[in-house]
């Protein structure tokens, strides 16, 4: 065990107490193990120093689109978008999601920075191993109230356990760590977990954190950190994934299944646990306040739209149930400003939308888009009415720019040479499917957004209420009452109707997972959603990409569809897919890791 470099936490168990890159005092500390003791001493003599240890543990925390800037771990899908390998876009550039999972060329073979989420190189462990440094000696800081070290111990709990969810949903069961060791002290029995003692392991985890901490946070210093709230969030995220087919199911996802990649039976209760989970954050809520759904301030398009930003991207509002805004020291006015890494070309040179999400998105009443909607000759103006006002849902213009929509005081023109054209390349030699992402990136100008203080959210009220409507409908055999409002709070936000009433169980599934795409687009939703459910349907359908051609007649387009890039498991599917592989270095190393299926 001594010899290994790079597995999980004990890949840097030789370094685990040296604390080389904890800032403290405008410089960092470069201990050794064997000098630990006055280092630990030194850290955790106040409160301001100690709390630089579990800000760090924060830090590490992933960022869904590409970044050149530090640090390089801020990043999903391998410098692409975990939406580019789903059907709501195509990832363009080298990213991982093109060069291996297009081609099928990701294996366990390619190391530990490979796939959409590198089982090394995405934060986690380096997060979990500073949340329990902070955890044992958090007790030592002579200048913090009991109920202040309680109050932080329940943050790194509820740290540990969102790290672990995110392992979870990759890779099935990983073995679990439950304090920091040194290197002469790692247990030989250490080995991967199951799928069923891992979600038992963070759910108690969090329990225990929601039991440490207050509901919601107040204060400006504290605004990103973890609270009630997000615990008992993320506890219903993790019972809804293990309570759904790809873990829970009578038949493992792939012959070769274990039970640390299955439970190894069907069982309902799970969704009656995710349920029940759903229930008690709803009655918190309803009892505490404080969190809630930004409403738009008028009923015009823009209103609506404006009401969207404000929920998945503006700092202060109360939708956030887990951010990463910034990560603050407590007294301290530094940030670091996510908006360098957002507000730069790449995101949108890299990402563009397939047709088929954007026919996902209804019209402007809530009403579904004509699924044989003639592009080639269409019956109707696709997004503008007459009067040239947007006729289809407000989330639409804001998750993509659309032809003849509006960018500050300028017109975007997605048509062949137009000003949405003039940045990069055509897509693969044709054009950009003529949608581009808009999400997080507003107007891409640098004058207005470039360091503007953002967030993004680990976890939205939103997404509490469609995780509670569908362990509903799936508990129930069917939606009820309460499974709908919760759906229609989230659609009512942006001026939609209620979902049509008298859905059967498979029909308000479908309308679940749709409006989640709609909802949660480029947040990192919709690859989890079809592998929990094993949609490779989805996952195998051919995409499409649109061109649109300026007529000389004012304000008329016209429209012609293409095929984009097949991807390799169209015709090559294998459910292995659905969950990561270990790097076989790993593996080879001995310390409990069992390869997952098909790989």
């Amino acid at each position: 065990m001594k010899d290994i470099t790079k597995i999980i936490i004990i890949a840097i168990a030789a370094l685990l107490f040296a604390c080389e890159d904890i800032k403290l005092s405008g410089e960092f500390l470069d201990q050794t193990p064997d000098q630990i003791g006055f280092v630990q001493d030194s850290i955790f003599a106040n409160e301001q120093t100690a709390d630089r240890v579990l800000t760090r543990a924060y830090s590490f925390a992933r960022f869904p689109f590409f970044s050149e800037f530090n640090p390089p771990r801020m990043q999903g899908a391998g410098k692409g978008t975990l939406e580019g390998i789903t059907d709501l876009g195509i990832n363009y550039a080298n990213t991982n999601a093109k060069n291996q999972y297009y081609t099928g060329l990701y294996n366990a073979g390619l190391g530990s920075g490979a796939g959409v989420y590198p089982y090394l190189g995405n934060g986690a462990w380096d997060a979990i191993r500073y949340a329990y440094i902070y955890l044992e000696n958090v007790d030592k800081v002579p200048d913090m109230t009991e109920e202040q070290k309680r109050a932080r111990k329940g943050e790194a709990h509820c740290l540990i356990a969102w790290r672990y969810i995110d392992l979870l949903r990759n890779y099935g069961g990983v073995p679990w760590i439950d304090k920091a060791y040194r290197v002469d002290e790692i247990p030989e029995t250490l080995q991967r977990e199951t799928v069923e003692s891992l979600v038992n392991k963070i759910v108690a985890l969090l329990d225990l954190a929601a039991s440490e901490l207050p509901w919601n946070n107040t204060s400006q210093t504290d605004y990103m950190r973890f609270n009630k709230a997000s615990a008992m969030a993320l506890k219903l995220r993790v019972l809804l994934f293990a309570a759904s087919p790809l873990f829970n199911a009578s038949e493992p996802y792939h012959s070769q299944g274990d039970e640390y990649s299955w439970y190894g039976n069907y069982d309902a209760a799970r969704w009656d646990r995710a349920k029940t989970a759903g229930e008690d954050f709803i009655n918190q809520l309803n009892a505490n306040g404080y969190y809630e759904l930004v409403q738009a301030s008028g009923t015009n398009h823009r209103d609506y739209r404006q009401a969207f930003i404000d929920g998945y991207m503006t700092r202060g509002k109360k939708e956030s149930l887990a951010n990463m805004t910034a990560f603050k020291s407590r007294g301290e006015d530094v940030e670091r400003v996510w908006a360098d890494i957002i507000f730069t070309s790449w995101p949108s040179r890299q990402i563009a939308q397939t047709l088929e999400y954007i026919n996902m998105f209804p019209m402007r009443d809530g009403s579904d888009f004509p699924a044989d909607f003639d592009w080639s000759n269409p019956p109707f103006n696709p997004f503008y009415n007459e009067s040239g006002e947007p006729t289809r849902d407000p989330r639409l213009y804001e998750t993509a720019y659309i032809n003849g929509d509006y960018v500050g005081t300028r017109t975007v023109e997605m048509w062949g040479s137009g000003n949405g054209f003039k940045k990069g390349r055509d897509l693969l030699n044709d054009t950009r499917t003529s949608f581009k992402i808009r999400k997080f990136i507003l107007e891409n100008n640098n004058a207005t957004n470039r360091r503007k203080p953002i967030q993004f959210s680990i976890m939205r009220l939103p997404d509490v209420f469609l995780c509670y409507a569908e362990a509903i409908n799936e508990s129930n055999g069917g939606p009820n009452a309460t499974a709908y409002d919760m759906v229609n709070r989230v659609r009512a936000r942006v001026g939609l109707n209620d979902l049509p009433a008298g859905l059967n169980q498979q029909q308000f599934r479908e309308a679940i997972l749709k409006e989640r795409a709609l909802e949660f687009g480029y947040e990192e939703s919709r690859w989890y959603d079809l592998i929990r459910w094993k949609r490779n349907d989805i996952l195998q359908k051919a995409l499409t990409g649109l061109k649109i051609k300026k007529t000389r007649t004012q304000g008329v387009f016209e429209y012609s569809t293409y095929s984009l890039p097949g991807r390799y498991w169209e015709e090559n599917w294998d459910s292995k897919w659905y969950l990561s592989a270990f790097p076989s270095s790993e593996v080879d190393k001995n310390y409990g890791l069992t390869q997952n299926p098909g790989w």
